[in-house]
């Protein structure tokens, strides 16, 4: 699955027949498999606006490499990538994160509590009062 973000006033997204011709056009990209052609479906439309797409079989990493590129060159499209599941691996010891409301996963948040995985902040100074 893969997550199409389509520019703004995009008239690709307008019809579903657009976005069926386009999304077979990029599939068209892709080399058969077994004799059969590749297809590619809206699955729906995130909240937020993106849409994801859903191939009609499994893609090897090059296969997906070659697909999300010639989604890209599409002059509507804003961005490409995989729709894939992320897992929390460490929270924050901070007592009062539940009342940061902006913190959180909801369209009105920045959804911060993956940054911690990558730094936790150990060692620097950020203000002394």
């Amino acid at each position: 699955r893969f997550i199409v973000k389509y520019k703004d006033g995009a008239d690709l997204v307008a019809t579903p027949t657009a976005l069926a011709s386009s999304l077979k056009a990029a599939a068209a990209a892709v080399p058969a498999a077994q004799g059969r052609a590749l297809g590619l479906q809206k699955l729906r439309q995130l909240a937020i606006g993106p849409t994801v797409v859903k191939a009609d079989r499994p893609l090897d990493a090059a296969e997906s490499e070659l697909l999300m590129r010639r989604l890209a060159a599409d002059p509507n499209v804003d961005y490409v990538e995989v729709d894939q599941l992320m897992h929390a691996t460490l929270v924050p010891n901070d007592a009062r994160l539940s009342e940061q409301w902006g913190f959180g996963t909801s369209n009105a948040s920045i959804n911060v509590r993956p940054a911690w995985d990558k730094a936790t902040g150990t060692g620097v100074v950020v203000a002394v009062i």
